[in-house]
């Protein structure tokens, strides 16, 4: 990824907007930025960004998106019934 396309996926999100790094895929942790600076070698300068520090647990929806988590649906449920409907009552308690 160069600078400028780094600048224009930034550009479709709100500028006063916080931004963090998303680390370690298996124990998924927001960091804040931290310094930037640039080497330049055989006339080619690369760019790097540091991090300053863990900030958060990242939330389970970025890890998904991400594609470091599965998308996952809630189990259904399933209501219970008694194997003897008489022998409880509405609150599921027996010999009422």
């Amino acid at each position: 990824m160069t600078v400028g396309e780094l600048i224009e996926r930034l550009s479709a999100y709100d500028p006063a907007g916080d931004v963090r790094l998303a680390i370690n895929p298996d124990f998924p942790f927001a960091h804040t930025i931290g310094a930037i600076t640039a080497t330049t070698e055989n006339g080619e300068q690369t760019v790097f960004t540091g991090e300053s520090g863990h900030q958060t647990h990242l939330p389970v929806a970025v890890a998904q998106v991400l594609g470091w988590q599965a998308l996952t649906e809630p189990p259904t449920r399933t209501r219970r019934t008694p194997l003897h409907p008489a022998a409880e009552d509405a609150f599921g308690r027996e010999g009422s």
